[in-house]
């Protein structure tokens, strides 16, 4: 990985913790929890939460989990709307490709959709040649 790749990966990694953090905002708010109410259930002090919905600082998975519980949202809640302009607005935009995608991901169990959900928005559009490699890895040990 070039300089400019780790540049960008970077900024793809800020704009997940950016939107990840708004969304803690916003349901917080929604709940009329304080930011000391959140933080007293996870064991932090409020300027953690307060980094956190800025996205200064990285929400880790088992973290993510709590907020889930305390926020009372699936997991999914977090990534919603996450680069949805990337999304052709119309099924008349769609090829055969995302049709059999969309048919195939429909007959997975619930967790397996959810987890692969969340890895595909993982990949930053910008690494096309490395996210293929993952994905045929990938293909090939499973």
């Amino acid at each position: 990985m070039n300089q400019t790749q780790k540049i960008e990966s970077q900024d793809a990694e800020a704009e997940v913790d950016q939107h990840v953090g708004a969304k803690l905002r916003a349901r917080r708010v929604e709940l009329g929890m304080s930011q000391t109410v959140v933080a007293d259930k996870l064991g932090l002090t409020f300027q953690q939460v307060q980094k956190y919905e800025r996205g200064y600082n990285r929400v880790s998975a088992s973290r993510l989990y709590d907020l889930t519980e305390i926020l009372d949202v699936d997991i999914a809640y977090f990534f919603q709307g996450f680069r949805d302009w990337e999304i052709p607005e119309s099924p008349e935009a769609w090829t055969a490709d995302v049709w059999e995608l969309i048919e195939v991901f429909n007959q997975l169990p619930e967790k397996l959709r959810m987890s692969l959900r969340l890895m595909l928005k993982s990949i930053p559009p910008n690494l096309e040649d490395e996210a293929e490699e993952i994905l045929i890895s990938s293909a090939a040990q499973g």
